[in-house]
């Protein structure tokens, strides 16, 4: 092989992508640089996608195809490492694309003899824009100004040394399934001598795939996640010895990265970091700005909603200025939360909630993206999780518990008798007015509940139900279901 033509191992983990899978692949079958082992690792697909990575393989002998259980992407990722021959890496998400030159633009920047990672900046993109991330451009040897100069740590817009992977013994944490690149990227950052950063945007990383950030049940699983990253992160610094001024570095990074601003309002949270990272300021700063901003919020609902308001004008004028400083001295930050007429102590609630009368919510409840609710109360304290562009009618009311009807004696006074069930609901159902949800209840994705209706038991997907018990007697037409969801008519 000449020197000048290096291979690369293009490692590209496969789940249930059959949508966008073709576009990835022939966009790096059709690199200018074709000198590559293409190694597509199927993680147990149930789609189409197994079959389409077979029949690219039947066309193009760079193509390296195994099928697998699934184990999800770090173990794939490590496997594709240990099965590649390459002098250089590639990580290739299965739904991205890469623009034609981004292997030869790369690898123009190779020095020799050098551990050297090399990036370039990444184009975010959807059904309706693009964003650019362009990182400043240069060779960084300090682990300091590699940091600085890092906007986001994805794997896939670089291209990594073989030798320097395997010499540092540098795998993907098979235990976590969250920022388990930035947890990669930064200890491949502490171990390297180099790192290049190209101004060239040349990879194109696909927003509107149904990741972690769009599941409400895997939200919770990344805060958990962001704490294990940010833990591992500094242990192995601590390991290489890393200079004090460089781990003040790591940690205002690891805040800027992983931590968001909402995750800080749970006070668990926050005092699990205070333990990890007690000194650092910008976490506290962070912290600080963000209670600051949802105090004065909270605050301004609650004078707009008030029956005074719109009535007198000196009120608006002199009376609210009391009233909003005692609610902001009496605020807690953590789990009571006045809205306009909502009272709600869950721990996790999604962007654009709506609620269009009194809505009752529990500790044990947790919200995805854009609800709408028009009153609701959820009793008991089983988990309700209800997913992505939900809408219900008047009076929804649901429960969570019952009465452990095997020890009647103790009924209604002794606690421990309850038996909790918990509720699942899925992204974009339609409740009807007036509906009761029983405890132990699941309803799938796109269901419709008629007004009245009590519902016990599972609701499949797609499913319209109604009655007492609530029967399914229809099915919603699949093709136009999935047509309103790609115009975002449910937004």
């Amino acid at each position: 092989m000449p020197e000048q033509c290096p291979l690369i191992s293009v490692i590209i983990p496969v789940y249930n992508v059959e949508k966008y899978l073709r576009q990835c692949l022939d966009s790096v079958a059709g690199q200018t640089y074709d000198n590559l082992e293409i190694i597509c690792i199927d993680d147990g697909s149930t789609d189409s996608s197994g079959a389409i990575l077979d029949e690219y393989a039947a066309k193009d002998r760079r193509f390296k195809i195994i099928h697998q259980k699934n184990r999800g992407i770090s173990a794939v990722r490590n496997r594709g490492i240990d099965e590649s021959f390459g002098e250089w890496i590639s990580f290739i998400d299965g739904d991205d694309i890469v623009e034609t030159h981004f292997y030869e633009k790369l690898l123009s920047k190779q020095q020799k003899d050098k551990d050297i990672i090399i990036s370039c900046g990444v184009i975010l993109f959807d059904s309706s824009k693009n964003k650019k991330l362009q990182e400043k451009a240069g060779c960084f040897y300090e682990f300091a100004d590699i940091l600085k100069n890092l906007k986001k740590c994805y794997v896939c817009n670089k291209i990594w040394s073989r030798k320097f992977i395997v010499e540092n013994n540098l795998r993907f944490n098979e235990a976590i399934c969250y920022c388990e690149d930035v947890l990669f990227s930064i200890c491949a950052a502490t171990c390297a001598k180099a790192w290049q950063i190209i101004n060239y945007n040349g990879y194109f990383y696909r927003q509107n795939r149904q990741s972690i950030s769009h599941n409400i049940e895997k939200e919770l699983l990344r805060k958990n996640n962001s704490y294990q990253v940010i833990r591992q992160a500094l242990d192995f610094a601590q390991k290489q010895n890393m200079q004090s001024k460089n781990e003040k570095v790591l940690e205002d990074f690891l805040v800027r990265q992983i931590i968001k601003p909402k995750d800080l309002l749970d006070s668990k949270y926050y005092k699990q970091l205070q333990s990890l990272m007690p000194h650092n300021k910008k976490l506290l700063k962070k912290y600080w700005t963000v209670l600051f901003i949802k105090k004065i919020k909270v605050c301004c609902r609650f004078i707009l909603s008030s029956k005074t308001f719109g009535k007198n004008k000196k009120y608006l004028l002199f009376g609210s200025i009391p009233v909003f400083f005692t609610k902001l001295q009496k605020f807690d930050g953590y789990n009571n939360v006045w809205t306009r007429k909502i009272y709600r102590e869950c721990p996790q609630v999604g962007e654009r909630l709506w609620c269009g009368g009194k809505t009752l919510l529990t500790k044990n409840t947790f919200l995805g993206t854009h609800c709408c609710f028009n009153g609701c109360e959820i009793h008991g304290a089983g988990k309700v999780t209800i997913g992505n562009h939900f809408h219900s009618g008047v009076g929804l009311l649901i429960i969570a518990q019952n009465h452990n009807y095997d020890h009647g004696q103790h009924i209604p006074y002794s606690p421990d008798d309850y038996i909790y069930k918990d509720i699942k609901i899925g992204n974009f159902v339609w409740i009807g007015s007036r509906v009761t949800i029983l405890p132990g209840t699941k309803i799938g994705d796109g269901a419709i509940i008629q007004a009245g209706a009590v519902v016990h038991g599972e609701i499949p997907p797609l499913a319209i139900a109604g009655g007492n018990p609530a029967k399914v007697f229809k099915y919603r037409d699949k093709a136009h279901f999935e047509k309103l969801k790609d115009e975002k008519s449910f937004n």
